[in-house]
């Protein structure tokens, strides 16, 4: 798992350069995670939060609500937070040398 401090993305229908009501969220971000059972979502319990700075282990949730600069949009601008931690894992399978 990678993480990086961000913004979620959107599609800029109107080219515009900010997130308004012409355009498309395209994802919803939690923060990162290590899944743990692999099974592609967060497991309370299971898997290791990565978010930075979080001290109580908690997963922050994707909240609906675009997060990052330049948004103004009417309602899916985040009134707390322009950045978020975005992250992508991949998943390794290790073969058995004999």
């Amino acid at each position: 798992t990678a993480w990086v401090l961000g913004e979620e993305s959107y599609d800029d229908l109107n080219g515009n350069g900010v997130f308004d009501d012409a355009d498309t969220f395209l994802n919803d971000t939690s923060g990162p995670f290590v899944d743990l059972d692999f099974s592609g979502t967060y497991t309370v319990g299971v898997d290791k939060v990565l978010f930075p700075g979080n001290t109580n282990g908690a997963l922050t949730p994707a909240d609906g609500l675009f997060n990052g600069s330049d948004c103004l949009h009417s309602s899916l601008c985040s009134p707390t937070t322009t950045q978020v931690y975005i992250s992508d894992r991949i998943y390794v399978q290790i073969a058995e040398v004999p």
